[in-house]
């Protein structure tokens, strides 16, 4: 069976998949759906747009400059949900 769907961790290596996929007569997201795990302007210009994750770098900063007024006393582990950002990248799910 073919994969549907590449998830990236870094938004540099769009453009060589986007490349693979053109050269290979891949269309995307008819054939294959594409997310990426880090948003950046590197991959604004791409067609179709990746659909993409954000990390919150205002909620983080928040934490810090807590955690350091705080005297940079221990605060325990904070999970930090990505944000979403649609794209044209994932198409519909070919196995339903």
């Amino acid at each position: 069976m073919k994969p549907t769907a590449v998830i990236l961790n870094q938004d540099i290596h769009v453009q060589s998949l986007y490349g693979f996929c053109f050269r290979n007569g891949i269309k995307i997201p008819r054939d294959l759906s594409v997310i990426c795990m880090e948003s950046t302007e590197h991959v604004e210009w791409c067609d179709p747009l990746p659909t993409r994750m954000r990390f919150p770098v205002q909620v983080a900063s928040g934490y810090f400059k807590k955690w350091v007024r705080g005297g940079c006393q221990p605060m325990g582990v904070k999970y930090l949900e990505l944000e979403w950002i649609e794209g044209e990248s994932v198409g519909k799910n070919p196995r339903r």
